[in-house]
């Protein structure tokens, strides 16, 4: 594998990185292994000085798009199902006849090399297209003129659009409509009735300008929220290996098919230990984390050894060792969206900079949820130029959200801090971010804060212009990178993407309040654009296809790649213009008989 790899040194620059992500603080593999075929892995190597550290809570940001008729994507579809052209190429973990659980034994001593099954991120698991127009028609309406909002932005109209919401939620869901105009929302708004949809006429006639700039900080000016409530532990009787789906426990209690439901683990000090990680992930050791939410399928109680079958494959082993266990989680707000509108949350200058973490649009122990045709702007209170205080879109401990056809741009506040990040995912699960550009944050699409994001897929997207600035001034800022961020992000998935500033998975070691390796199994795959991809991943990684973007994968077990070893798999650089599916995503889900996805 040749690899071209500019000085590591160049890293160093990590000078001007971010400070803190902080967040909550509470408290065998089962592959087919295949023989190793001779296949193609070259690389080109290139270091971007990504610089960073941020500071993350429950808060929630907004997005930005734009779609054709009713709710459908205007991104252009690619018909993976036509055979590939004669003169493509497919990787060798991807052959024609490939199924989940291929591996390839590399003899190396670290797990075998596959790709998971990424199919089940988005809303119903990608197995239902978003709720279009005809399907809303006999929804409850109610429009926040009704009820005294201003379309003129002359005046507040934070109580009159926080009544309609509340309209709606006392008839049990249905559709808040705003009418054309711009409005002017002083304080904060919030959604907590599952089956409300937010709804304007478009991007350009309907528009809303968040105002606030007091106590901001770990605050979303407009939030879904649901509550997590949580059962009793169910302990897992044996260890669990990747892409298993039927889990031996001790008992299967009380569950039943269709429960949602938490597998987790304890961070103990051997798992630590295991990856090398100790003085790094103290901000959650001793604590229980939840790494995988799904949905329960099927309950075997009479068996000698007790089961519980679920939806979606396991992505990482999961110990008895590290008292793995299930329990159910409910309380989550369900079938909610917002779309056909632009956001801002833009304000003076210097007032953007005295708050962290503050998003515009946000989902909070959401499920099945969407957000469509989207888009930020300069608001009525800002400078002008900028379109957010800091954040865009924060997804939190949520589940099957999709985020499509959304831009989030110019944030204001790019400071180190949890700061500038445009779609920012947190201990979620299968979320899809779908034909959406993120230009001119520090990160413009992010994974972030502690133990338990997985499945997650950024599909079509555009990262640019990312800037991670060290001050207001803005006179040091070093390139920004879309990246994974925080605590071992594990089978994410970034698909058919656009990257000029680049992404980047690696350790981060203490940055972050100790955010070390941030990433294992996530996949590159067909990526574009004149940026910089950076995978140093623990354990493997997975480089498939690229266009223009410069590459560093070499382990030289210095900084960033320190306990990265062995180097990630490498396909096809600049090859991706053949690459065979063109989306890895979009040939998964049509294989798993739901279609071509959004």
């Amino acid at each position: 594998m040749q690899t071209n790899v500019l000085n590591p040194a160049l890293s160093l620059l990590l000078l001007f990185g971010c400070t803190s992500d902080k967040g909550d603080t509470n408290g065998s593999d089962g592959s087919a292994v295949a023989e190793l075929p001779t296949a193609d892995t070259d690389d080109d190597s290139d270091s971007d000085a990504d610089v960073d550290a941020d500071t993350d809570a429950d808060v929630d940001a907004d997005a930005d798009t734009d779609t054709n008729e009713g709710l459908d994507s205007g991104t252009e579809r690619i018909d993976t199902g036509e055979p590939k052209p004669p003169d493509g190429w497919r990787s060798a973990l991807f052959p024609d006849d490939w199924e989940p659980g291929l591996a390839i034994d590399l003899g190396d001593g670290a797990p075998v090399a596959q790709l998971q099954d990424f199919s089940y991120a988005g809303y119903r698991a990608g197995e239902s297209p978003l709720p279009s127009l005809d399907d809303l028609a006999s929804s409850a309406t109610v429009s926040v003129t009704a009820h005294g909002a201003d379309p003129s932005g002359g005046s507040d109209s934070t109580a009159a659009i926080q009544a309609a919401i509340d309209a709606v939620a006392t008839d049990g869901g249905g559709i808040v409509l705003f009418p054309e105009g711009d409005y002017r929302i002083d304080g904060l708004l919030e959604v907590r009735q599952s089956g409300t949809i937010l709804m304007g006429e478009s991007t350009e006639a309907t528009r809303l300008s968040f105002n606030r700039s007091d106590g901001m900080t770990d605050v979303n000016h407009l939030q879904f929220r649901g509550d997590r409530l949580t059962g009793e532990s169910i302990l897992l009787s044996d260890d669990v290996g990747i892409g298993q789906t039927v889990l031996p426990v001790n008992s299967v209690g009380d569950l039943l098919p269709g429960d949602t439901i938490g597998v987790g683990m304890v961070i103990s000090d051997e798992w630590v230990t295991d990856h090398n990680m100790e003085g790094y992930w103290e901000f959650s050791l001793g604590a229980r984390r939840t790494i995988f939410q799904r949905t329960v399928v099927a309950v075997d109680a009479s068996a000698t050894t007790p089961t519980v079958t679920i939806d979606v494959p396991i992505r990482y082993p999961m110990l008895v060792r590290d008292a793995a266990d299930i329990r159910r989680e409910s309380g989550f707000i369900t079938e909610c969206g917002i779309a056909r509108m632009s956001l801002s949350s833009a304000v003076e200058w210097d007032a953007a900079w005295t708050n962290n973490r503050s998003h515009v649009l946000g989902f909070q122990n959401a499920q099945d949820c969407w957000a469509a045709d989207l888009r930020s702007w300069e608001g009525l209170s800002g400078d002008g130029s900028h379109h957010l205080q800091s954040g865009g879109i924060l997804l939190h401990k949520s589940r099957r959200v999709t985020v499509t056809d959304t831009t989030m741009e110019y944030a204001q506040n790019r400071g180190g801090g949890g700061n500038g990040y445009l779609f920012e995912i947190k201990q979620s699960d299968e979320v899809l971010i779908h034909g959406s550009v993120g230009r001119a944050g520090r990160h413009n699409f992010i994974q972030n804060w502690d133990f338990g994001s997985t499945g997650n897929v950024f599909l079509e997207t555009l990262s640019e212009l990312g800037e991670s600035w060290t001050d207001s001034t803005g006179w040091i800022a070093p390139k920004g990178l879309s990246e994974y961020h925080h605590a071992l992000a594990m089978a994410n998935l970034v698909d058919a993407s656009t990257a000029h500033d680049g992404w980047a998975a690696k350790n981060r070691l203490m940055w972050s309040s100790g955010a070390g390796h941030t990433a294992t199994e996530c996949v590159f795959w067909n990526m574009q654009g004149d940026g910089d991809l950076i995978s140093l991943q623990y354990g493997r990684g997975y480089v498939i296809g690229t266009e223009g973007v410069s590459i560093r994968t070499e382990v030289t077990d210095f900084y960033d790649s320190m306990g990265t070893s062995p180097e990630d798999w490498v396909e096809g650089i600049n090859e991706g213009a053949t690459l065979w599916p063109p989306s890895l995503y979009r040939e998964q889900l049509y294989r798993r008989g739901f279609g071509y996805g959004p």
